[in-house]
């Protein structure tokens, strides 16, 4: 039996004790295949000393190890060499290094558990999302309040639509509304309108002037209110973001909203001018919940293809500190989604690397799911409800407001021409309003009489 199939054939039979001592050949097996590896590959020191394996430990999905890594060899080294280790090895391998670490963390995966199907995933916090399974099926939970703002990358086809699903289902089920918003925009294709009519979703745009609608009141109506609100406690240091805020206040608390683009290069390379325009406002909205978002509860979530200054805002992709990427076709596109040249390259559908700010990147699967699957499990969340076009359309047919389609806040109070004048008299400096007197008796003498006489000298005339 070749390496590879006894290797996967141990990690299926993982907690059986009659394959204890299989286990225990397998990985002298593996580690005489390492060393033989390293010679024919030149991995090794002028003492003939190489990378060496320890801490071998075998679970259901492979292989887990520390390698030490012997001077004068180097982490680049054998990371360079990791195509002809993996070919030669039958399976994926997963380095990680902490800095100034002589040991690499590394994962031989032999066995990924990718034939589970999607089930409802119990998670507590609004910023939590669910973005799939390790390679053990156990359940990988963001904090999105750590690692904010989400950078979904991958060819077509590659899974990422499936995970954005997966997503807003599980917090769509598991959170409640008054907890979690959704702004949901869509121009290019419409996947998320499954979501629509869910009670979460604030708002559901697919077009371009939808979506510029929606980030102008977001960026220019409420985030500016709820900084407002914010500002008092962050002046005396007992709030600094909507998460001290809410934990301060006992109602009126600030909802956690994501924003989620699905292909957001359709938002560049545009030729009509008039379209261009309202495109390039759409990313620089994009761009400022980028920068002060975070702080006040809203969330990016940016997927598209292939993440380049041509197709995307740098300044967004920088300010994406949850970066995953699916299958990605050469290496100058797996080093622009993830940084590395190798990471994303052969991965299969469904599969993903991800890594977590400056932390070490990790692989995942996104599970089987069908959009009937989906419909099912978020239909008892699907509701009539106000949305965010239906508060402007009612605001803009109240009397006195101007059809400038300039937004203006739910539930805003809105003056008249006489409160406004009133308004501004007040502000005049020792301004006294005019009283009518009272108790007098005012005769008016201003008027001629309409008798008299011929003018005489002078031009004066004689009034009787």
């Amino acid at each position: 039996m070749l390496l590879y199939q006894e290797i996967k054939d141990v990690c299926n039979n993982i907690d059986n004790i009659k394959y204890k001592k299989k286990q225990i050949n397998s990985i002298s097996r593996f580690k005489k295949e390492w060393i033989q590896i390293m010679a024919l590959t030149g991995l090794y020191n002028k003492k003939l000393q190489t990378y060496s394996l320890n801490n071998i430990k075998i679970v259901n999905y492979g292989i887990v190890c520390d390698i030490y890594i012997v001077p004068p060899l180097t982490f680049n080294e054998l990371n360079n060499k990791i195509d002809i280790l993996q070919e030669n090895l039958g399976c994926m391998i997963l380095l990680n290094r902490h800095r100034f670490s002589p040991f690499i963390k590394a994962k031989f995966i032999y066995n990924p558990q990718d034939d589970k199907k999607y089930s409802l995933i119990s998670q507590k916090y609004p910023w939590e999302i669910y973005i799939g399974n390790d390679y053990s099926g156990k359940p990988i939970l963001v904090d999105v309040n750590k690692y904010v703002h989400i950078g979904e990358y991958g060819g077509t086809r590659s899974g990422k639509s499936v995970q954005q699903s997966v997503i807003l289902t599980n917090l769509i089920a598991n959170i409640s509304p008054n907890d979690v918003n959704l702004y949901l925009c869509q121009i290019a294709k419409a996947d998320l309108i499954l979501f629509s009519r869910c009670e979460h979703t604030k708002a559901f745009a697919h077009t371009l002037e939808e979506t510029l609608t929606v980030l102008d009141y977001i960026v220019n109506i409420e985030m500016p209110r709820r900084d407002k609100l914010i500002e008092p406690y962050r002046e005396c240091a007992k709030a600094s973001n909507y998460k001290d805020y809410n934990k301060l206040k006992s109602t009126e608390k600030m909802v956690l909203s994501y924003v989620v683009f699905d292909e957001t290069s359709s938002l560049f390379q545009e030729q009509n001018k008039e379209k261009k325009a309202i495109k390039d406002k759409i990313v620089f909205y994009m761009e400022e919940i980028s920068r002060y978002g975070a702080s006040l509860g809203f969330v990016l979530l940016v997927s598209l293809q292939r993440p380049t200054k041509d197709n995307m805002s740098t300044m967004v992709k920088s300010q994406c500190t949850t970066v995953i990427s699916f299958r990605q076709n050469n290496q100058a596109s797996s080093r622009i989604a993830i940084d590395d040249d190798n990471l994303a390259l052969g991965l299969e559908q469904r599969e993903f690397v991800y890594r977590l700010a400056s932390k070490d990147v990790e692989y995942g699967i996104v599970p089987w799911v069908t959009d009937i699957e989906l419909e099912q499990i978020i239909k008892p969340f699907k509701k009539p409800h106000r949305t965010l076009f239906d508060d402007i359309k009612k605001m803009n047919s109240r009397s006195g407001v101007k059809k400038d389609k300039k937004l203006i806040e739910v539930g805003t109070h809105i003056k008249t021409e006489n409160e406004i004048l009133q308004e501004n008299i007040s502000k005049i400096n020792d301004f006294v309003p005019y009283k009518n007197p009272t108790g007098l008796i005012i005769r008016d003498e201003t008027k001629l009489s309409s008798k008299t006489q011929k003018p005489i000298k002078d031009g004066k005339v004689k009034i009787k």
